[in-house]
Order: structure tokens, then C-alpha cells, then sequence
């Protein structure tokens, strides 16, 4: 079945918000000079089986996998100047029960817009815990993980999650999101891009009310979808037998496409 919705592309400002989307990760862009250098940094740290894990990263791989163990494993690989390493650290801090990963910390009271190391963080965590991960360019990708409440934002980053549990709130502008849900009865989803695709590989129990809107993109499904109303931008329908009101699976692009498989 494809169901498509037709309208005219625009142009893209993307330096604008790029520039936004950096104010708020409290970085500002500067390639800087000289020669780079690589260090790799473990780091360890408590966090409760059904805690949640924060994640800040400008530039580099994101990864992290959900394992039977007790703890936060942070493996770091920086690449920056020798300066820059020195200057702009690895922060990795717990209160018991929550851990926060930011890749660019870095001394307020210094003044110097060189302030980004390119950070590629491979991050084990218990499988229970709950995610909120925000990158700039930095792909993300998130593997059996069965806590709750996730939120995966990036500018140009592509999102990928596999074997994750619902719900799940994902947010790229440029670039794709695709990923895998596990069953057990929650199927709330919330992805959006700008020119990006979607496509989402639904768990065989997966059901629920499926909300699409768009400028030019259109929605392929392998799964039956029932429609229920659809105007020039936006459709509403249902998978399953079960149709509720308030949508559960929610996909909104300008440009890119989406489509649901099984």
C-alpha cells in the first residue's frame, strides 16, 4: 500500500539553524588550527538499573547498547589539537541513579570559540535504563534497550535504533531515522525530520492510531493501515483492530519520506 501527499519543495536555511541548534548545546564552531592529535578515555560510573542516561556530543559516533551490567561504561576515542584535549574535557558525572555524558565541557570563565573535540563514545549501560541523547552532526545509533521514555535529538546526525522499546521521541533535520521496536504492547513513537527519511521496522503486536504530516513527503506501508481521514498534508488512520483518538505513532517530515515495515 502507498499513500502519498504531493506539494512543492522549498529552499533549506539550514546555516541559520544550524547556528541555533549549536547555541543551545553551548558550543559555538570553530574548526581552529594545528596539528590533531587522538586519546582514548574509560570512564565508569553508578547509575540505577531503571535510571536515565544523558548524552552530549557535537561531532563523532554515538553508541550505546544496553548489556546485563550494573553500571555506565563510557570508551571515548577525542581527536582534537593537543590544546583543545588539555582544555576541553570528558565529563562523565552520576548521582547515584542518573549519569550524564557531556563530550565538550569546557571552563566558562575562558573565552574561546575553539571549543570542540570530535568524540566517538561507545557507551554500555544496563538495559532498563531511559535515554536523552543531543548531538550536532554525530550519528546515533541505540541497540537493546528496553527502559523507557527515550528522546534522540541530532541536526545531521542519522538516528538509528534497534530492539529499543517504545516510547520513543526522535529528532533529526538533515539527516535519517530508521530503526527496530521490540514488542510488549506500548507503540508510542515521535520522529520527525526535515529532509530526511524515516523507516521504522514495527514489533508484530505493534497497534494503535498513526498520525502523518507533511509538505511533499509521502508514507509507505507494508503493515495494513486503515485510513481514516486525509487532507492535502496530513493523513490520520490505524494499525490493528484498535483505533483510538489520540495518535500513538506520530511521523512528520517537510521533504523526506516515511515508511513502515514489519
Amino acid at each position: 500500500m502507498q499513500i502519498h501527499s504531493i506539494g512543492q519543495r522549498a529552499g533549506l536555511r539550514a546555516a541559520s539553524v544550524a547556528t541555533f541548534v549549536l547555541l543551545g548545546l553551548g558550543i559555538p564552531v570553530d574548526a581552529g588550527a594545528g596539528a590533531r592529535e587522538t586519546e582514548t578515555v574509560e570512564r565508569k560510573a553508578p547509575i540505577a538499573r531503571d535510571g536515565t542516561l544523558t548524552v552530549e556530543n557535537f561531532s563523532g559516533n554515538v553508541r550505546i547498547s544496553g548489556t546485563d551490567r550494573a553500571d555506565v561504561s563510557v570508551h571515548a576515542i577525542r581527536r582534537a589539537t593537543r590544546e583543545r584535549l588539555d582544555r576541553i574535557k570528558l565529563d562523565v558525572s552520576s548521582d547515584g541513579k542518573n549519569v550524564r555524558v557531556n563530550a565538550n565541557r569546557r571552563d566558562r570563565d575562558i573565552r574561546n570559540d575553539e571549543n570542540v573535540v570530535e568524540t566517538d563514545l561507545t557507551i554500555e549501560v544496563p538495559k532498563g535504563v531511559s535515554l536523552r541523547v543531543t548531538t550536532f552532526s554525530s550519528p546515533v545509533e541505540v541497540v537493546d534497550i528496553v527502559g523507557t521514555n527515550h528522546v534522540l535529538k541530532s541536526f545531521s546526525g542519522r538516528l538509528r535504533f534497534d530492539r529499543v522499546a517504545a516510547p520513543i521521541e526522535g529528532e533529526t533535520f538533515s539527516a535519517t531515522i530508521a530503526g527496530s521496536l521490540t514488542g510488549g504492547g506500548d507503540s508510542r513513537l515521535q520522529l520527525k525530520t526535515f529532509s530526511g527519511d524515516i523507516e521504522v521496522r514495527l514489533a508484530p503486536d505493534t497497534s494503535g492510531a498513526v498520525e502523518f504530516n507533511t509538505f511533499s513527503g509521502g508514507l509507505d506501508s507494508d503493515v495494513p493501515l486503515a485510513v481514516r481521514s486525509k487532507s492535502g498534508r496530513s493523513l490520520r488512520g490505524h494499525l490493528g483492530t484498535e483505533a483510538r483518538d489520540e495518535a500513538t505513532l506520530r511521523f512528520k517530515t517537510f521533504s523526506g519520506d516515511v515508511r513502515l515495515v514489519r
